[in-house]
């Protein structure tokens, strides 16, 4: 899976929370923006580990 892909998925996940709390994020928050992206690191590192251990067990 692609970055790009990775980013647009955290993105919509982002857009659903948004319209989910009817607007009560404050965009302009710098935690909002740190939260969002830790959020997309975390998923990438999964992402990265689940390929490599798959590919370690391929031989």
């Amino acid at each position: 899976m692609s970055m790009v892909w990775m980013v647009a998925i955290e993105m919509a996940e982002n857009m659903m929370d948004y319209h989910l709390t009817e607007g009560q994020v404050n965009l302009d928050d710098p935690q909002f923006w740190v939260a969002a992206v830790m959020s997309i690191g975390a998923d990438s590192l999964r992402r990265c580990r689940t390929t490599i251990s798959a590919f370690a067990s391929m031989g």
